[in-house]
């Protein structure tokens, strides 16, 4: 994106603006420029995304799936792993944030617990009924 030669950053006036914040818009100049991933932001900005990462809903449906399978049944938790993986992908690739690899990593070890134990609930089950 190329700045009209008027822009000037909007934390030193004096000084004309090389980038664009990603995040909010604010014009900035080189000093007040950080790189972020694939991305520039302004240093309040880096602060906020420190504080409170942004997380995708995707990220937060895995998590949700999870803790449901953990509460209500395990299927739900098997359905939060593959989105959580499909997820983790997304943010591996830089196209979901970064801020949602917790909670799909979070998913995706739910989804394993929730998988091991009803496939221990089936073979326990198998058992039982071949000792009939």
């Amino acid at each position: 994106m190329s700045l009209d030669l008027d822009a000037r950053c909007a934390t030193h006036p004096q000084v004309s603006a090389t980038a664009v914040c990603h995040r909010c818009g604010r014009f900035v100049c080189d000093s007040c420029a950080r790189p972020v991933e694939n991305d520039v932001l302004c240093g309040d900005c880096v602060w906020r995304q420190a504080l409170a990462p942004e997380v995708s809903s995707r990220a937060w449906v895995a998590f949700g799936l999870g803790l449901a399978g953990l509460l209500c049944g395990l299927v739900p938790g098997m359905v939060g792993w593959v989105v959580a993986e499909s997820e983790l992908r997304r943010i591996k690739r830089g196209e979901a944030p970064v801020g949602g690899r917790t909670f799909a990593e979070a998913a995706r070890l739910i989804g394993k617990v929730c998988t091991a134990a009803l496939v221990l609930m089936v073979l326990g089950w198998l058992q039982w009924l071949s000792s009939r």
